[in-house]
């Protein structure tokens, strides 16, 4: 099905508003001794990747029409994801903007701060990854630390842009709970959420 931007931006406002009374249940909710966290996260597709030279010789995965190096595309997306921001913070609210290549690519390209400038108004930069789209079809059978130096290359583009802290990430559709528990590192601080597992599942370390 297809969405009007009206459509999306409609829905996202009612979603974020639906959020506001979130935050105002922990004061009802403090004689009772619970508090609700909602949390509010968007995913910025990895529209136009190639996988990364780091995954060696792949198989790219099946691309969409949609790129990012599409300057109008680009501009739109960032201008949605400013507006997003701006509507959570009417609420008193903040997002978790989760984001890859190659829309971080560029950014860096068009000399765009937009992760940068959000992050001083308080909401989180975290990474969105797409395992197929930088690692190539079946990743699973790549080693663990292709996977690792990926998504470390990944990282390293949100923080050229000026990003300090990146605590969050999600997606891997193809990762196993072992593979995961073979990429936690002990006494880490970082939270993930994993398709595979469940939708929306928060994982705290």
């Amino acid at each position: 099905m297809q969405t009007t931007r009206r459509q999306f931006l409609g829905l996202a406002g009612a979603t974020i508003g639906a959020g506001a009374l979130a935050f105002a249940l922990p004061q009802a909710t403090r004689a009772a001794g619970g508090t609700l966290l909602f949390g509010i996260g968007i995913h910025i597709e990895p529209f136009g990747a190639t996988p990364s030279a780091l995954a060696g010789s792949v198989t790219p995965p099946s691309s969409s029409t949609a790129s990012y190096f599409n300057s109008a595309l680009y501009q739109r997306h960032a201008d949605d994801v400013r507006l997003l921001a701006t509507i959570a913070e009417r609420h008193g609210g903040r997002l978790t903007i989760q984001a890859q290549t190659p829309f971080t690519t560029v950014a860096l390209s068009r000399g765009d701060t937009i992760f940068a400038e959000l992050e001083g108004r308080g909401h989180e930069i975290a990474l969105h990854f797409h395992e197929d789209a930088h690692l190539g079809r079946n990743p699973e059978t790549l080693p663990v630390s292709t996977w690792a130096a990926v998504m470390a290359e990944e990282i390293g583009f949100i923080r050229a842009l000026g990003v300090r802290s990146i605590r969050y990430w999600s997606g891997w559709q193809s990762l196993s709970r072992g593979c995961w528990r073979r990429r936690r590192s002990p006494g880490s601080t970082t939270r993930a959420t994993i398709r595979t597992l469940a939708p929306s599942l928060l994982i705290r370390r």
